[in-house]
Order: structure tokens, then sequence, then C-alpha cells
């Protein structure tokens, strides 16, 4: 019987240290050792910031255009209308072309779905792509993936 119980105590004492002793974190254990990267969180609201530009269409007629150009980091993100009427997220490329008018506009863009306010969409933003800025816009850009 003496036997038993010492080999029961044994037996525990192994496990008691085999827990103690572990340093694998993939284990479950609440305790990380790297901090996960923060999100990049930022909203775009027709001022300038670090990521602003002006882009000016037309330079050289008698009718430029010009207006803000976000160029955000590329990835996908979700984006939150904080405005109280929809809107949309326009994102257009660097690349422009002259139509046969003699017209200098993009020569490509996107428009996101319509948000109504408070809803949120997805979108992707490629290397040389831009988000337009507009006076009255309010978006709230969160990054999911790069």
């Amino acid at each position: 019987m003496k036997r038993i119980i010492a080999l029961i105590l044994a037996l525990s004492m192994v496990l008691v240290f085999a827990a103690c002793g572990s340093n694998d974190k993939s284990s479950g254990s609440s305790e990380q050792t790297e901090e996960a990267p923060e999100a990049l969180v930022f909203t775009l609201d027709g001022t300038e910031n670090e990521y602003s530009t002006t882009v000016t269409l037309n330079a050289d007629t008698d009718m430029p255009v010009s207006y803000i150009a976000y160029h955000i980091p590329a990835g996908t993100y979700t984006v939150t209308n904080n405005k109280d009427v929809f809107d949309f997220v326009y994102i257009y490329t660097d690349e422009t072309h002259v139509t046969e008018e003699g017209w200098e506009e993009v020569a490509d863009a996107f428009v996101s779905d319509r948000m109504e306010p408070g809803d949120s969409t997805t979108v992707t933003i490629s290397d040389g792509w831009y988000v337009k800025g507009f006076d009255n816009q309010n978006l709230t850009f969160e990054q999911i993936s790069e």
C-alpha cells in the first residue's frame, strides 16, 4: 500500500513540475511574448493629412481641377461612413490620359458600394491608387490586411 501511495505522489510531482516548467507559448497560455501590430486606423475628412497630396488635372488650361488625393498604404480596408447622409469611396489611379477632346482625366477609377450613415464597406487600395478627398467627407478606414 505504501508503494502505491509513493508511486501516486511521485507521478503527481512529475506532472506538477512538467506543467510549471513549460516554456511552450502555443499551449493555450494567455501570456504572449509578441504583441500584435496595431491596426492602421484613420479618418479622411477632406482636410490634408500625412497621406494627402493635391492633384491638379488640366493644369495648363483655363479650367484646371484640383482636389485632395489620399495616398494611403496599399491594403484592404473596412471603411465606415461617419456622416448623417449616404456616401461612397472614390478610388482613382495615379495614371491619367487625355481624351479625344483634349481633356485630362484619370485613367481608371473604382466607386465603392453605397454606404448609409454608420454603414461600412470593404475596399482594396493598390499601389499607385488613391482615395479622392471631398470637403464634406468623413470616412474611417481600418486596415484589415496588407
